[in-house]
């Protein structure tokens, strides 16, 4: 037996798809990105397909990410 349920969050929330290669200083969910030369912190919610989603701590967009940012400053 096959059921199909469809949910929604009460509150809707933002989430990014990346790159796995664009998160550093990760620890379990917690992890940082560059995003337009500046570190932002995210929590992973999830990955897919060689796809990483996130949500930015602050709420704020995200503007072009590094991916692979070598040596990025702390974001926490």
């Amino acid at each position: 037996m096959t059921f199909t349920l469809q949910w929604l969050l009460k509150t809707p929330i933002d989430v990014w798809s990346l790159p796995p290669t664009a998160f550093y200083a990760q620890h379990d969910e917690q992890a940082c990105v560059v995003s337009d030369g500046k570190p932002v912190a995210v929590t992973v919610i999830g990955s897919r397909l060689g796809r990483s989603m996130a949500t930015v701590d602050s709420g704020a967009a995200l503007g072009k990410v590094r991916t692979n940012p070598q040596g990025g400053k702390p974001c926490r």
